[in-house]
């Protein structure tokens, strides 16, 4: 669906981002995470046609459309609503119905409705949390293949996530061969909704990865044994002594415990990480795998 090749764009002085090089699959959820000022938006605003590449080469949807008409297949949440601050929801949907060939109304207002979000009130007028649940409502109305995210919950309220999660699903289950792309700080939205999770680092993608075998290949040791060895066992990535036990993190459970069944060391319990430290450890240490 997505072909990023060896992308590279300078935003500033002495701000690089890339290469990059990695696919969105039809059919798939991938969340973007990364720390501030990784990249994330910048990556997105590439994706989007918002920013031009300077090197590299991006493909959608296998160049079959001529010029920009790829974009009527696109649609994205931005992470602000600079540029919607004069203009109500009415105003913006005319304004899509005459950009966009695949602008559903009846859909546009059926969410208004299902959201509680007025028609005819400036955009500035709003909450956070409404101008956020305004802009979804602007791009989930259009028919198209990708959607694309900016911190799309954020500063939006418990029940209002539920619903834009409701309407994601809604989204991705009209046509089997829909991707979706969302950026993220939260963990608990990547292991709630993401199928792969990608990490970006100081302007570089730094690791694919499929959600359900972090989670299974993550986890937490105890063991007793001399920490210094322990450290060296294939796998481990983290060991902290107490009360004469060793508590060990690897990235790789079974490799690990066979490591340690080599040692004569008895794993005398074990537990899988939090989705939140696999993340912050995959962060903190910049490391990844190709990224295809």
């Amino acid at each position: 669906m997505i072909d990023l090749r060896e992308v590279t764009k300078t935003v500033d002085q002495g701000i690089h981002i890339g290469p990059l090089t990695f696919q969105i699959e039809p059919g798939t959820v991938t969340a973007l995470v990364g720390t501030n000022g990784a990249g994330k938006s910048t990556l997105i605003r590439l994706l989007t046609g918002m920013v031009f590449a300077d090197g590299g080469y991006i493909s959608r949807f296998n160049d079959a459309y001529k010029g920009e008409a790829w974009k009527e297949h696109v649609a994205y949440v931005p992470q602000t609503s600079l540029g919607y601050e004069r203009f109500t929801l009415k105003q913006l949907a005319e304004l899509s119905q005459i950009g966009y060939e695949q602008w559903d109304q009846a859909k546009f207002v059926r969410l208004l409705e299902r959201f509680q979000l007025p028609q005819k009130k400036r955009f500035d007028s709003l909450s956070v949390g409404m101008q956020r649940k305004g802009l979804a409502a602007l791009a989930l109305a259009r028919k198209t293949k990708l959607l694309i995210m900016d911190e799309a919950l954020s500063g939006v309220d418990i029940e209002g996530q539920e619903l834009l999660r409701e309407e994601w699903v809604s989204y991705l289950d009209e046509d089997p061969d829909r991707a979706l792309l969302f950026a993220t700080h939260v963990p608990d939205e990547v292991r709630e909704f993401a199928d792969y999770v990608v990490c970006m680092n100081g302007g570089a993608l730094t690791g694919r990865y499929e959600k359900d075998e972090l989670l299974a290949r993550y986890g937490r040791l105890w063991t007793k044994g001399k920490p210094n060895l322990i450290r060296n066992i294939p796998g481990v990535v983290d060991v902290q002594v107490s009360g004469g036990h060793c508590e060990v993190v690897t990235e790789d459970k079974w490799t690990t415990e066979q490591a340690l069944e080599k040692e004569s060391l008895p794993v005398l319990m074990q537990q899988g990480l939090r989705f939140s430290e696999i993340l912050r450890l995959l962060l903190r240490e910049g490391k990844g795998v190709e990224i295809q």
